[in-house]
């Protein structure tokens, strides 16, 4: 990867697009893979979703099929705490990752 890569990423709330997000990859001055890998590490970009109380089912998507992209999701420490005792899914803050692989 040479120079500044342009991609975007989308967010959806149920079927309905919220944003999309233009973001460029540039190549990592920290970042190594464990192995040698003929593939590149970009540096970390980063976005916010603002996600209001109640309950969300959120789809992130690249629709740039030509670059893999990794996530790293942080939540507040605030919107972590138990809502009940009934287990994983009545927390505040739960978050469910669902992988997708799409071909363009």
């Amino acid at each position: 990867m040479r120079g500044m890569k342009p991609y975007r990423i989308q967010v959806y709330e149920l079927d309905s697009l919220i944003f999309t997000q233009p973001l460029e990859a540039h190549i990592s001055g920290t970042a190594k893979y464990i192995k040698p890998s003929q593939n590149v590490l970009g540096a970390g970009n980063t976005f916010y979703i603002d996600v209001p109380k109640g309950k969300h089912k959120f789809s992130i998507k690249v629709p740039d099929f030509q670059y893999n992209v990794i996530f790293r999701f942080y939540i507040p420490a605030k919107d972590l705490g138990n809502s009940t005792t009934n287990g994983l899914s009545d927390r505040v803050g739960f978050l469910q990752i669902f992988q997708e692989h799409s071909s363009g």
